[in-house]
């Protein structure tokens, strides 16, 4: 009776593997501050990470750039 009302989903090999993969992706992050930006956000896939931290890096390589100047 209880479960009724949990809107619990179906487990999905492919949704789990995402799941595992972006845990992974994440981990292996070195620059503390972009795997933080990461997980600000509430809800959080694998393609939107990639492209996060891609463009997290690039702002954070061009920051230290400016900084050696």
């Amino acid at each position: 009776m209880l479960a009724k009302s949990c809107n619990f989903e179906d487990v999905n090999a492919k949704k789990y593997q995402d799941e595992v993969v972006l845990g992974s992706f994440i981990l292996g992050i070195e620059e503390s501050s972009i795997r933080q930006r990461l997980l600000e956000s509430k809800t959080l896939i694998l393609n939107e990470a990639i492209s996060n931290a891609e463009m997290l890096t690039r702002a954070h390589e061009n920051a230290i750039g400016f900084a050696s100047n």
